[in-house]
């Protein structure tokens, strides 16, 4: 996504001014992604052909929806349930949910149900695996697990949950997965102590002095329902000369470093006793064990008589090095303890300070497909529209219809020629029939053009010298390489309008661009050949090069004529495919939320920065107000920032201002 920090005018109606109104209060930096399984499968699949999913309506946490998976006994070694949704890591602190196997499952050759791992897949199916490890016996009932998620980070496409074992099984296991939440990077709460499974994976250390931890539905500190914390109950010994601890810990994989502050609030029991010294408690430690179980403390409390009350104990996280981390541990120690010291402990989170979100505005242009470049590390980044699974009739060999085959594509918004050089706009024309394996994968494969053996790619591309070249390549029986032959190129001044190629029979074709230019040329006929089956028609942009980030374009009407299958496509919406039971359009992208439907109706597109929460778009056609909502719609949201339609009845008058506002609150 363009990310454009500067004040933009626009005349007339001109953007004058962007005004900020904010808060300190905390934000989400993305929307969570929950799974509940309440009357479907929301998505969730069978994937690399090892088992099979399906949803059950009774046997979820407390009797309601789930997912099902199965690994078929004897034959199957694993089942890799899968949902495929488009997020970026960097927005995300963990993955959970609560997980059962039915007890009446086989084992594996070794006797187990196998090991387990959540695994997040980008667009380019790469593997970054979370290791939980061996599913046992304690799994018979539903257990909660949590993945915590790290760097690097990055753009996925795919969350999967794989059981693997050793085969063969000596019966189906059945599996049930329930309440999957992908939570975003916010105000992470690592417990609130609303129920006593929150208090179970606490455990006491046996190497230090006795303890015992359990949940309490009172005292509580507020800010959950229901009540509740942990009480931590530390058993010293008299021993007035001697130095003494309790510790207690948590298990947690996660990156600390994506946060400013780990916070909770302490309360000391009032029957505990004091030291010899007959005012202190001890010195109280909040600890992280990390990278490599180093213990890293992160700061300390002496407690006194003050403290029955409840204390709000916050500790910085920044100076420490913390990357990944293995264990929260809460320590209570000092010299001269004479008896027990009892405390309870709530709200433990993880929090950042709201930054709050800036603004800026960009010409929308006309209706259509916008094609955004918005993923800075990806230097090849493609972004494509696929026509329908199982409508492969659009080759334009044999034709005899007595007409030409056609394929067009009308651009209303392409970047500056000088500012991003070798930025493409394309019609892939690609034979589905020698197509690699896996087949329904390379479909939807961004690199397409890379993969696929028989390809003709009609490319419009930036001259860096000014202008833009169309130009018609293809290449035959070579799969995994890049287009090697190009036959014609045709020059213009603009990329803005309709671009042909038209093949008026097996090898004769036509280019042709906005203000009448064409040019003509003859296809080789076994080249030409290997177009004469199945094929499917791929539309959108490709980056080339890293000066091109943030460029987009957009595809206001792409037709193809002549032929078996004609089609007239103008996106009048709502949305890329408006028939979603008969969908007109896949997506084949190194980001699909970077392909957005933008309605005719839109005159601008008003971008802001992550995170957002709390805060609304507004306008006003003077400084003064009245400010109000300011109507946007069809917001799309990237990996750092959203963009939204500004519509065409701006403000009265010859001016308009916008801004962000959160209301004022705690």
């Amino acid at each position: 996504m363009k990310q454009n920090k500067h004040m933009q005018q626009w005349m007339p109606r001109a953007l004058v001014a962007l005004a900020l109104a904010a808060s300190t209060s905390l934000c989400l930096a993305a929307a969570s992604i929950n799974y509940t399984f309440n009357t479907d499968v929301q998505g969730w699949y069978a994937a690399d052909g090892h088992g099979s999913v399906a949803w059950s309506g009774t046997n979820g946490v407390g009797g309601g929806g789930c997912l099902k998976y199965t690994i078929v006994g004897g034959t199957d070694s694993e089942v890799d349930p899968r949902v495929d949704v488009a997020f970026n890591t960097a927005q995300y602190w963990t993955l959970e949910f609560d997980m059962m196997v039915d007890p009446a499952s086989g084992t594996d050759a070794n006797g187990s149900y196998g090991n387990f791992q959540a695994v997040f897949r980008d667009s380019s199916w790469s593997w970054d695996g979370m290791w939980y490890g061996a599913v046992d016996s304690s799994f018979n009932s539903y257990k909660h697990v949590t993945f915590g998620v790290v760097g690097p980070y990055k753009d996925e496409a795919h969350i999967q949950l794989q059981l693997a074992g050793t085969a063969p099984y000596s019966a189906d296991v059945i599996v049930y997965i329930d309440n999957v939440v992908l939570t975003p990077v916010t105000s992470a709460y690592v417990n609130q102590f609303t129920n006593a499974n929150e208090v179970t994976p606490w455990t006491w250390a046996n190497w230090s002095q006795p303890g015992s931890d359990e949940w309490v539905s009172s005292p509580d500190a507020g800010g959950a329902t229901p009540p509740g914390s942990m009480k931590l109950n530390c058993n010293f010994g008299d021993l007035p000369n001697g130095y003494q601890q309790v510790v207690f810990g948590k298990n947690f994989s996660g990156d600390p470093s994506r946060f400013t502050y780990l916070d909770m609030d302490i309360k000391l029991d009032p029957a505990s006793f004091p030291r010899v010294n007959g005012t202190g408690y001890g010195h109280f430690e909040n600890i992280l064990a990390a990278n490599g179980w180093t213990w890293f403390s992160l700061g300390a409390l002496d407690l006194t008589i003050n403290n029955t009350n409840w204390t709000h104990f916050s500790c910085p996280i920044a100076g420490h090095g913390i990357t990944n981390m293995q264990q929260f541990i809460l320590k209570l120690g000092e010299n001269n303890f004479t008896n027990t010291v009892i405390l309870y402990v709530d709200n433990i989170k993880f929090w950042t300070p709201q930054v709050p979100p800036t603004i800026s505005l960009k010409a929308a242009g006309p209706g259509g497909v916008q094609f955004d470049s918005d993923q800075p590390a990806n230097q090849w980044q493609r972004q494509n529209i696929v026509t329908p699974s199982g409508n492969y009739g659009y080759s334009w060999v044999g034709n005899d219809f007595g007409t030409p085959v056609t394929y067009s594509f009308t651009i209303t918004n392409f970047p500056d020629a000088a500012a991003h050089p070798g930025f493409e706009a394309h019609a892939y024309l690609v034979n589905y029939d020698t197509l690699p394996a896996p087949v329904a994968w390379n479909e939807t494969y961004s690199a397409i053009d890379w993969n696929a053996s028989d390809i003709v790619v009609a490319a419009l591309r930036n001259n860096s010298g000014g202008g833009v070249d169309f130009s018609f390549n293809f290449k035959t029986n070579l799969s995994g390489a890049n287009i090697p032959n190009t036959l014609a190129t045709l020059h213009g001044p603009s990329a803005l309008g309709t671009w042909s190629v038209s093949f008026q029979d097996d090898v004769n074709v036509t280019l042709s661009g906005p203000g009448g230019i064409s040019t003509n040329f003859v296809m080789d006929a076994a080249a030409a050949a290997q177009f004469g089956g199945n094929m499917l028609l791929d539309f959108g942009t490709f980056k080339n090069n890293f000066v091109n980030n943030g460029a987009s374009a957009t595809f206001r009407e792409i037709h193809v004529t002549g032929g078996a299958m004609p089609f007239d496509e103008t996106f009048p919406g709502p949305g890329l495919n408006p028939d979603a039971s008969v969908p007109s359009w896949r997506l084949a992208a190194d980001d699909a939320a970077a392909i957005t439907w933008v309605p005719s109706g839109a005159a601008w597109w008003l971008t802001w920065t992550l995170p957002d929460t709390g805060f609304t778009p507004q306008s006003a056609a003077s400084l003064a107000g009245p400010w109000a909502d300011a109507g946007i719609t069809y917001v799309f949201e990237g990996s750092t920032g959203k963009s939204g339609a500004v519509p065409v009845a701006l403000p009265a008058g010859n001016k308009g201002f916008f801004r962000m506002m959160k209301p004022a609150g705690p």
